[in-house]
């Protein structure tokens, strides 16, 4: 803030990005699932079963859909704009989903990855190829 109490023009572009995040219109899930018990089929189920009232576009190249909602096989083919990409996908190619979140022009993208120790071993045996992707990943979203 500045001495008059008004937050500094960045803050508010800040809070829009933000929003994003925490109030999107609408989400994809990339890596949903039709099996009861896994990830991707939980965080499609919990944002219905918490009432989001925007868009949910589960994304899934099998097809099929997932809680009701039909799936798309691609990223490229779920509607414009998304606000919010859940990647819910093996460690191994969730890079690359990210990567394609950003070719979409997603803004806010969460990856939900369990600790995986054939994952850290082979991709990131000291942890630092994974920093440097990571950044590498994140100056292309901006």
């Amino acid at each position: 803030m500045n001495p008059s109490g008004a937050l500094p023009r960045r803050s508010v572009y800040r809070r829009a990005q933000l929003l994003r995040l925490f109030d999107p219109k609408s989400i994809a899930i990339i890596g949903a699932s039709r099996t009861p018990g896994k990830q991707g089929h939980a965080v499609v189920r919990n944002l219905l079963r918490c009432g989001y009232q925007g868009r949910i576009s589960p994304v899934n190249p099998g097809g099929g859909d997932v809680e009701g909602l039909p799936c798309y096989l691609s990223l490229a083919e779920v509607p414009r704009p998304i606000d919010c990409a859940i990647v819910v996908v093996p460690a191994g190619v969730a890079v690359d989903a990210v990567r394609e979140c950003a070719d979409a022009g997603v803004k806010a993208v969460v990856v939900a990855l369990r600790e995986h120790p054939q994952f850290n071993a082979s991709l990131a045996p000291d942890g630092e190829s994974l920093r440097s992707e990571e950044r590498r990943v994140g100056k292309e979203c901006r």
